[in-house]
């Protein structure tokens, strides 16, 4: 049985006006992951906030975009014949994955974009504590595969929000409006 792999893609690139791929990451579900630094990205397209945040991040151990390419496409193929690809970006992570991969499109499992989206607020919050805590546990924010870990660790997070436990968040919320608004009248409140 074929089943569907999910996979978290960071990208950073030089600007949001004319976006040029400076660095990708990748990494799986099960933590496997893939980093890869783009040599040819044209430095003077890069604005002031990727020169002072991004760039002082890089490694310095750079592939150009044909290298890079390759290396996604044994990468990808390592999860089987199909992909959900999770980007909190989707206009620009998944839009400069497909132009870096695009004269090998037909080499690479089918892939569907996917943007993290959780029924209830419970689920939502999770997500976001979650990528909160990946940071504050050392991870690095505009870091290509941090980010990705990141979103990796929402929606893990996220995921494992049982219906129960969202039952349970809005009845305590009704609870503690409920109550709120009681004192409010017994206090002689409007």
């Amino acid at each position: 049985m074929d089943t569907t792999a999910n996979i978290f893609l960071d990208t950073e690139f030089s600007d949001l006006k004319n976006p040029d791929l400076i660095s990708l990451g990748l990494v799986s579900e099960h933590g496997c992951s893939l980093y890869l630094e783009i040599a040819d990205f044209d430095l003077a397209r890069c604005s002031q906030f990727v020169r002072a945040t991004v760039l002082p991040l890089l490694s310095g151990i750079m592939v150009p975009q044909a290298e890079a390419a390759g290396r996604i496409r044994d990468y990808l193929r390592l999860f089987g014949s199909r992909v959900h690809l999770w980007t909190d970006a989707p206009n620009y992570d998944a839009w400069l994955l497909s132009e870096l991969i695009a004269g090998i499109r037909q080499e690479i499992p089918e892939i569907r974009v996917c943007v993290p989206e959780f029924r209830g607020e419970v689920a939502r919050r999770v997500y976001a504590l979650a990528i909160e805590d990946a940071y504050r546990n050392g991870l690095r924010r505009h870091h290509g595969l941090d980010d990705a870990k990141a979103l990796c660790a929402g929606w893990s997070a996220a995921k494992r929000v049982s219906p129960r436990q969202i039952r349970e968040a809005i009845e305590a919320a009704r609870k503690s409006a409920n109550t709120a608004r009681d004192e409010g009248l017994l206090n002689g409140e409007s």
